[in-house]
């Protein structure tokens, strides 16, 4: 009879939830807000989740980023110019800048996790590829496809680091996730090295495709068997849980704090790829190291940079909260300062160092300017915000790689030119960063 009891008080409490979600959103479906959050998660849950979102960041940034590193190979095997190797780096941000919109949307409507299963399982199967085409038609298809299938990923890691985190501690916990993306970059060059100096470049590709697929799994185990309760953090759902997509839209770019960040972003952002892209080449061209002293010596840059995007978090919630443009202004020229020394730099030791600095300081930055949509728009718009800034981004990535190709094809391969295109492109990031404005701690400062 107690028993009984507790089956009934179940069901009748599960019914009140489900009628409280109709008379808000006026749907019997629960999936797009309830199914990815658990109730009331405890610290150390919190934690996991959190780590779990780290390795996915990381996986998907190794996968991006050993082309980076095998482009000199790549190029040499197909007898590529600057230009096509740069159109090499930037296939994949084309589909993936052109995904980030439509995957925030998706993501709001239908929940994260669903989303970043798929993801996890179409980019490792495209990253294997990479290294079977035997063409480079073959090898840009490929990449784009590739971009198509991670493209849902960074709206799904942002709303699932949105749900799971006490507001106060919302940029440390997207500056740990963030960190992710160049501490994978940093594996990538070593990484590479290793596999290439023992079997080859397409070896390399072909390696990650079973960790992708234990991601995948590792992501439904924690996340998609999550508790159907709602976390309730303290902030709406959304504007109005009914609302339309149009109304989103109009509540993002409502936001002058929201429109200045996005140019911010772009501008960040093409610094940040066009470095990240293409410090291996520098490296082996223009400083004249070994595969292995390269393998060694781009890692350090990267791995600055993810120390960046935890500091980044860090101090903007201790001393930055209500005014994390400063923050970010200061950061980006700094980066300016770091990156014109690398440029001047007699020895590749020292342009190395200055790189380093930038990268720390760069990561910072972006460390603030990708918290800011979780912060500044009601949750249930924010992975559609976190997606309308990030294709910003991505069409930096997809425009730097081929702009600093056309550079060093036009300077006769003078990368010091194509440093100074990237201090142009922070400084103006820097002066973006200056016009948010102060108030851009909380969410009421968004409208």
């Amino acid at each position: 009879g107690r028993c009984t009891l507790i089956k009934a008080r179940t069901r009748q409490s599960c019914a009140c939830v489900q009628h409280l979600h109709i008379v808000m959103n006026g749907s019997t479906d629960m999936s797009a807000s309830v199914l990815d959050r658990p109730a009331a998660p405890s610290n150390r849950r919190r934690s996991q989740v959190i780590a779990l979102l780290f390795f996915t960041y990381f996986l998907t940034y190794l996968d991006r980023a050993i082309v980076a590193s095998a482009i000199p190979f790549i190029s040499k095997e197909f007898q590529l110019s600057s230009v096509e190797s740069g159109a090499v780096l930037s296939a994949f941000f084309f589909s993936y800048a052109f995904m980030q919109i439509p995957s925030g949307l998706l993501v709001d409507k239908f929940g994260p996790t669903r989303l970043l299963i798929g993801a996890a399982v179409g980019f490792s199967i495209f990253t294997a590829l990479t290294g079977i085409v035997q063409s480079l038609t073959m090898l840009l298809v490929v990449r784009i496809l590739f971009g198509i299938s991670e493209g849902p990923a960074p709206a799904a890691v942002s709303k699932t680091v949105a749900l799971w985190s006490v507001p106060e501690k919302l940029g440390r916990s997207n500056g740990i996730v963030l960190s992710g993306t160049l501490l994978g970059s940093a594996c990538a060059p070593a990484f590479v090295t290793a596999i290439v100096l023992n079997w080859g470049w397409r070896e390399a590709f072909l390696s990650l495709l079973a960790p992708g697929l234990l991601l995948a799994f590792a992501i439904y185990w924690m996340l998609g068997r999550a508790p159907s309760a709602q976390l309730g953090r303290g902030r709406s759902a959304s504007p109005s849980d009914g609302d339309t997509a149009d109304t989103s839209w109009k509540v993002i770019f409502a936001s002058r704090q929201m429109r200045w960040a996005f140019v911010a972003v772009i501008l960040a952002s093409c610094a940040n790829w066009g470095l990240q892209n293409w410090l291996p080449t520098y490296l082996l061209k223009a400083r004249g190291f070994s595969v292995k002293e390269m393998g060694f010596f781009a890692s350090a840059p990267y791995a600055a940079g993810a120390v960046g995007y935890f500091l980044g978090g860090y101090v903007g919630d201790r001393y930055f909260a209500s005014r994390r443009n400063v923050l970010i202004l200061i950061c980006l020229f700094l980066a300016a300062l770091g990156t014109f020394g690398a440029a001047v730099s007699a020895t590749g030791g020292q342009s190395v160092a200055f790189m380093t600095g930038a990268f720390l300081v760069l990561g910072m930055a972006l460390s603030s300017l990708f918290t800011m949509p979780l912060i500044l728009m009601p949750m249930g718009v924010a992975a559609t915000a976190f997606g309308i800034v990030n294709t910003g981004a991505q069409i930096s990535g997809f425009l730097s790689p081929i702009l600093i190709g056309a550079v060093l094809d036009a300077s006769n391969q003078n990368f010091a030119m194509a440093l100074y295109f990237v201090v142009w492109a922070l400084v103006a990031s820097g002066i973006a960063a200056s016009r948010i404005g102060v108030g851009v701690g909380s969410q009421s400062a968004a409208v």
